[in-house]
């Protein structure tokens, strides 16, 4: 009697795993994917990066997959597709975040799904690391701006924040929502 269940999915995360670090999907890893995918293996990635960064990679390679983007907190039925699903921190605690953030001059960036904005003393070089690889790609449809641009229009969105303290940084999601805030 064969126990052995047949594979009906792989996920996989991108940065440091199925990407180069160019970054790529090679060519023969697509190979792979792509004849998974015809033996009817559903395809997909899972990132902290943007659903349109996410995306880009997987159109690149010419791969059909679904897209967990932004920590899980978004998720693409196809790449570049409408939103399927969405998971929104609530607002008064994004507000409560970003001004004790600026309070004490902490650089930081708020997610909505196809929108960023980060701290207004957030130099553009190091906000384009933190937003991805493809930020003004044509067929993309994610915006950058600061803070004095409008916070308010993407805190109603934010389904991440990023905060970044010397050299390193952390990620709020909801599931930190309860937790006091160091300083």
């Amino acid at each position: 009697m064969n126990l052995q269940m047949p594979i009906r999915l792989i996920a996989t995360d991108m940065d440091g795993t199925l990407l180069t670090d160019e970054p790529l999907i090679l060519p023969e890893t697509a190979d792979v994917l792509r004849r998974a995918a015809e033996k009817g293996i559903v395809l997909s990635l899972a990132s902290g990066r943007l659903p349109d960064d996410a995306s880009f990679f997987a159109v690149d390679a010419k791969l059909p997959m679904h897209v967990i983007a932004l920590n899980g907190a978004v998720t693409l039925v196809k790449p570049l597709g409408d939103v399927q699903e969405a998971h929104h921190l609530p607002q008064p605690t994004v507000h409560r975040i970003t001004a004790r953030l600026d309070e004490e001059k902490v650089q930081y960036a708020v997610f909505g799904v196809h929108e960023v904005v980060a701290s207004d003393d957030m130099p553009l070089s190091r906000a384009q690391v933190v937003i991805g690889t493809f930020l003004n790609r044509a067929g993309g449809r994610t915006a950058f701006r600061n803070r004095k641009q409008g916070i308010d229009a993407v805190i109603q969105d934010c389904v991440k924040v990023v905060v970044f303290c010397r050299c390193w940084m952390i990620c709020v999601r909801s599931c930190a929502i309860g937790a006091p805030m160091r300083t």
